[in-house]
């Protein structure tokens, strides 16, 4: 009689779990992040993807629907971070978007410009929507297809040279792009004086940016733009040339 009972239990559930995959999909729940600032996608876009593979409520069996296939489509727009879709005991399909955050924009001396976000994969320009992000010009190699890795190097110092300015208020509010001149060296533009910033390599770029905060900071504002040249490409100094070519060099070592 155990096993009896168990069978029959075993057989409801089987036709039970049939007759809900049997039935049609109730609603859809669509959500994207947008509290990064970022919005590439709107809810019409997802939408497009469920009507290409012809998913529409109150007419699709829910055994019909392919959720790791509708997860690849999302996941393959550039961006698109990361889906994750489910449909719950109610019917509801749920599809849950992560849209990628750009902090980077390069437009480089061949004309080439796309998005680069915070681990430095690139992401394409959107024909509507301009994110509010950092940008870098000049001698960059990279170029806009994400199979192309000639130059990510480079790419990668750059977005790590960017994720350090957006970590720090001051320089957040301060840095309004980066240069690469024809030597590879580096060089930032401020907004708060009109003189070039030369950081030289990608290496102790984090020193780099202390001395720079700290010359600032110690500085007469009044005097700043007294400054055409802030070189900080050698250990622990600020050298700072004035436009009439002389220099004064500032040892940061006790900063």
């Amino acid at each position: 009689m155990w096993l009896f009972a168990t069978l029959v239990m075993v057989y409801t559930c089987i036709a039970a779990s049939y007759r809900y995959d049997a039935q049609n999909l109730y609603a859809f729940d669509i959500n994207l992040n947008t509290a990064a600032g970022a919005y590439f996608l709107n809810e019409e876009d997802i939408r497009n993807y469920l009507n290409e593979l012809k998913i529409t409520p109150g007419k699709t069996q829910m055994n019909k629907i392919d959720l790791a296939q509708l997860e690849r489509m999302i996941e393959s727009n550039g961006y698109v971070r990361s889906a994750e879709v489910y449909i719950d005991a109610l019917s509801t399909l749920h599809v849950s978007v992560q849209q990628r955050n750009p902090v980077l924009r390069i437009m480089n001396s061949n004309n080439v410009s796309y998005y680069v976000d915070e681990s430095a994969s690139k992401m394409p320009l959107h024909p509507k929507f301009t994110a509010r992000v950092l940008v870098a010009g000049g001698h960059i190699s990279a170029n806009d297809r994400q199979t192309d890795t000639l130059g990510q190097k480079q790419l990668n110092d750059l977005v790590f040279l960017t994720n350090e300015i957006l970590r720090d208020d001051f320089f957040a509010r301060m840095i309004e792009q980066i240069w690469v001149d024809e030597n590879q060296e580096i060089h930032l533009v401020p907004m708060i004086a009109q003189q070039d910033i030369l950081l030289g390599n990608a290496q102790q770029i984090d020193s780099k940016l202390q001395n720079l905060k700290a010359f600032y900071l110690n500085a007469n504002p009044g005097l700043l733009n007294n400054y055409s040249i802030i070189n900080l490409k050698f250990n622990n100094q600020v050298i700072a040339t004035k436009r009439n070519s002389s220099t004064q060099n500032i040892n940061n070592t006790q900063h």
